[in-house]
C-alpha cells in the first residue's frame, strides 16, 4: 500500500515504513496513493486535485493526535472505528 503522509510528520513516515508501508511525501509524488495521512487544521496542508482527490478513491486518515500503529489500524480496516 502506497501512503502519502503530509510533509513535517517525520514520525509518521518513520512509523508507518516500520510497519511495511510505502510512504511518501504527501505533494511530491505525483502517482495515485492509496492514502493519504494528514493532519487537519495544520498550516500549509491543501487538497490539491489529480490523483490525490477523494473521488479517485483515495483514502483519507486524519492523524491528529494518533500513533503510528493506531493509524495501521485504520489502514488495515480502512475505517476509523468498528462497525459492531
Amino acid at each position: 500500500m502506497i501512503v502519502a503522509v503530509q510533509k513535517g510528520m517525520d514520525y509518521m513516515k518513520s512509523g508507518l515504513r516500520k510497519l511495511g508501508y510505502d510512504v511518501v511525501d504527501y505533494g511530491d509524488y505525483k502517482y495515485p496513493v492509496d492514502a493519504i495521512v494528514y493532519t487537519s487544521g495544520e498550516e500549509g496542508f491543501t487538497m490539491s486535485a489529480g490523483v490525490y482527490s477523494p473521488a479517485n478513491g483515495v483514502f483519507m486518515v486524519n492523524a491528529k493526535d494518533k500513533t503510528p500503529a493506531e493509524v495501521n489500524e485504520i489502514l488495515k480496516r480502512r475505517l476509523y472505528t468498528p462497525l459492531f
